[in-house]
């Protein structure tokens, strides 16, 4: 389970690193940026619904632990630099030089976001530590983490309905009545085994 959670939540960290080095040269093209972004979210989605496929038979309880964690750790700077922003909203710290760090960590962790959230013609009707009116967009990138988080784990614990994610015990189980697994040009020969071997006629 812990290998299962740092590959992919490696190859979710990968893939936010070159979205974001992608985005950052192509920002002056809007519509070029847009579409990385657009490309961003549908390969994370990819991911997920790759964990989804080999963690099946995990069962939904680890399944969904392993989803969590391996979204929380893609997105682990930007949700502390969101945390931090509700911190002093809320008035539950002070500003301080680890304020700049943590929201510096967020903006740069959401570069591939950042195409999409300037679009946004919004006002967050916030305010900084300082009493500077924050721009729509801000607000949006310390909501993008915790979003991303829900859609990565959601898309990786909710399968469409003719999907069922096995139990252990019950992958096992299936398995074993099954019997070892022949490949396909060979089904024939073994059909024809299991029937001397039952005492049958050879199939047709």
């Amino acid at each position: 389970m812990g290998r299962l959670i740092l590959r992919y939540g490696g190859a979710l960290c990968l893939l936010q690193v070159v979205a974001g080095v992608l985005v950052h040269l192509f920002y002056d093209w809007t519509w070029v940026a847009v579409a990385l972004t657009a490309l961003y979210v549908g390969l994370a989605v990819t991911v997920a619904l790759a964990l989804r496929a080999e963690g099946a038979a995990l069962g939904r309880t680890r399944l969904t632990l392993v989803a969590v964690l391996v979204a929380v750790l893609w997105q682990l700077p930007a949700l502390l630099g969101s945390l931090n922003l509700l911190r002093e909203q809320w008035g539950l710290t002070p500003y301080d030089g680890s304020s700049d760090l943590l929201d510096f960590g967020m903006q740069t962790w959401q570069t591939a976001v950042m195409p999409v959230l300037a679009l946004l013609p919004v006002e967050s009707g916030l305010k900084d530590t300082f009493a500077v009116s924050l721009t729509g967009y801000y607000v949006g990138m310390a909501w993008a983490a915790p979003v991303l988080v829900a859609v990565v784990a959601g898309v990786t614990v909710w399968p469409p309905r003719h999907m069922r994610i096995e139990r252990p015990q019950e992958a096992a189980a299936a398995r074993g009545a099954a019997g070892p697994e022949v490949p396909g040009a060979w089904a024939a020969a073994r059909r024809c085994t299991d029937a001397a071997h039952a005492g049958q006629k050879k199939p047709r």
